[in-house]
């Protein structure tokens, strides 16, 4: 701390005046300046402060390198991971997370298989794959009867063949040669008529490709002949 000394001479009488001189700065390189003052002498200390230069503020860099986000790898606690390998890091591949962890993740589905009615009843199935579905229909009754087999979007829309579904087939009984309707279309060749008698083919079997997400619906109703009368459809592994 420097100190700056004023002196102010004190005159007698109360009307006097006189000139002071002042002395401010460092002793090497201070300056004087005069000033007029009543006549009476005082004395006193001034702190000096030096004057501080401004801060600088750094040039902003151009075009700054994003820094790339690593994940945490639990196995490598207190790790510096900018200073780990990327294969100690376990990336790429599957992270080594503790077992609570992978237990809460979703499961992937579980393919529940086939669909095989052999009387009245409905089955859903969603595709986890796509490709080529078979639909095979029997219809043996000898009262009202149906088979239908309904095709779907992932958000539930019904996709139709002429306004109809996939395939449709109903007879009102034994004596009834209505056919199978496949893609709106009917299938003549899907009954035999023998002597008079309409019968029901066997083996009969009708494909279309489905894709991922789509949901089939197959339903048979009424009064088939259980055991004999079926539904199936079936897909390649793993795709219901």
């Amino acid at each position: 701390m420097r100190v700056i000394w004023i002196l102010i001479p004190f005159f007698l009488g109360t009307h006097g005046t006189s000139g002071v001189s002042v002395k401010v700065g460092k002793a090497s390189d201070g300056f004087v300046e005069q000033i007029s003052t009543p006549a009476t002498s005082v004395s006193t200390e001034v702190e000096w402060i030096p004057l501080k230069p401004p801060l600088t503020v750094p040039t902003p860099i151009a075009n700054p390198t994003p820094a790339i986000l690593v994940p945490i790898n639990p196995a490598l606690p207190g790790a510096h991971l900018g200073n780990q390998p990327i294969e100690i890091l376990g990336l790429p591949g599957t992270p080594n997370l503790p077992e609570e962890v992978l237990n809460a993740l979703p499961a992937a589905p579980t393919p529940v298989g086939n669909i095989n009615l052999t009387r009245a009843g409905t089955n859903t199935r969603t595709a986890l794959i796509g490709g080529t579905v078979r639909i095979e229909p029997y219809l043996f009754t000898y009262n009202t009867a149906s088979m239908i087999v309904r095709l779907y979007e992932a958000d539930g829309t019904e996709v139709l063949f002429s306004g109809k579904p996939l395939l449709q087939w109903r007879r009102t009984d034994d004596m009834d040669a209505s056919g199978v309707h496949f893609r709106g279309v009917r299938d003549a060749s899907s009954m035999v008529i023998t002597a008079g008698d309409p019968s029901p083919r066997t083996g009969l079997s009708y494909s279309f490709t489905i894709t991922a997400s789509q949901k089939i619906r197959a339903s048979m109703s009424g009064n088939p002949v259980a055991g004999r009368a079926y539904l199936r459809v079936n897909g390649p592994a793993g795709m219901f």
